[in-house]
């Protein structure tokens, strides 16, 4: 009796052994099915974060496009600002030149009146 004792304390133990072995092996799996998970979740969060680069480039590139159209329209108003004070010195370079063209026509019948006067007044003599 105290043989077959011996003998079924030997089986627990084995079987004890086993049950250890077998739970050692069940935590390694948990561990692994635990790290795919995590794993499958740093993938995710990492395309999420990758997302977000692509969206924060996209909005650094329309900034600089933004920027460089505002420095466009800055340089158009102080062209229209130019062309505007270029306008009024053309116009006012238009009235001296109408002034000028204006006495040039008056001198010339002025000129063409003392010419007849005066051939005038050589045939009277």
């Amino acid at each position: 009796m105290e043989e077959e004792l011996e003998k079924r304390n030997g089986v627990l133990k084995g079987q004890e052994q086993e049950l250890q072995k077998t739970e050692v092996k069940i935590n390694i799996v948990l561990e692994n099915s635990n790290l795919e998970a995590v794993f499958l979740e740093l993938g995710r969060d990492c395309k999420l974060v990758r997302d977000q680069v692509e969206e924060v480039d996209i909005l650094g590139q329309m900034s600089g496009e933004e920027s460089k159209i505002v420095k466009d329209l800055e340089m158009l108003r102080d062209d229209l600002r130019a062309s505007g004070e270029n306008r009024r010195l053309v116009e006012s370079e238009l009235v001296a030149i109408r002034i000028v063209e204006h006495q040039t026509i008056v001198l010339q019948k002025e000129t063409v009146k003392s010419t007849e006067e005066y051939n005038e007044k050589i045939e009277k003599l």
